[in-house]
């Protein structure tokens, strides 16, 4: 039976302390392996170069480039390392920006110890993790982005996808409205363009699944 390399692990933190801390909780683990630490950005880049840790913790804030900037150029220098922030900072835009940096974990630095250990395996293996705290900002950060872009439609046009969905053509709806059948064509390509549909039948679609009709 063949025995799974360890995970390599390089810790970055600017406080001895924290490093310390963290180094002697996960050099417990029989399948991690801590094979360095640092504490600024610069030395961070030149350990992952030198040791070639499979995951880097790395602290949001440093002296010098901070955790984002050193994220984003691990991420784009050394593409098959994987990088965790882990920080006290707890606010949505820091999140997202973290992410589209490339780190693959966010983590509060209060995390249970199991929830830590889990994070690096999950990470290690290719998947993603963000910490309970941190999943419930960024799905509360995804709502309000999704009601902020949904699609807002006119009364007019509501009542032109209703009577859509009942059934009536064009030239119906023109009746039951007192317009031209042109000016329905030409309202329901907006409506269309609106709700980034490609004809009427996904329009109708779009719109029952946002609730608009």
């Amino acid at each position: 039976m063949t025995v799974a390399a360890p995970i390599k692990l390089l810790i970055v933190d600017d406080h001895d302390i924290v490093r310390e801390g963290i180094s002697s909780i996960l050099s417990q683990e029989p399948d991690f392996d801590v094979v360095g630490e640092a504490s600024d950005g610069p030395t961070a880049i030149a350990a992952v170069e030198r040791l070639h840790p499979s995951v880097v913790l790395l602290d949001m804030r440093m002296p010098g480039p901070d955790g984002i900037e050193v994220c984003r150029e691990i991420t784009t220098r050394f593409p098959n390392v994987r990088v965790i922030i882990l920080t006290a900072f707890l606010d949505s835009d820091t999140i997202n920006r973290c992410i589209q940096a490339g780190a693959k974990g966010y983590v509060i630095k209060d995390v249970e110890r199991t929830d830590l250990k889990r994070s690096i395996r999950d990470v290690a293996q290719g998947e993603a993790f963000l910490d309970r705290k941190v999943h419930a900002v960024v799905v509360e950060r995804l709502k309000r982005e999704t009601e902020r872009n949904r699609p807002v439609l006119t009364e007019r046009e509501v009542s032109i996808l209703k009577f859509m969905a009942e059934g009536f053509t064009n030239r119906q709806i023109a009746t039951k409205l007192y317009v031209s059948e042109g000016t329905i064509k030409d309202q329901l390509q907006k409506i269309i363009d609106k709700l980034g549909a490609t004809n009427r039948v996904s329009a109708l679609y779009v719109a029952a699944k946002e609730g608009m009709i």
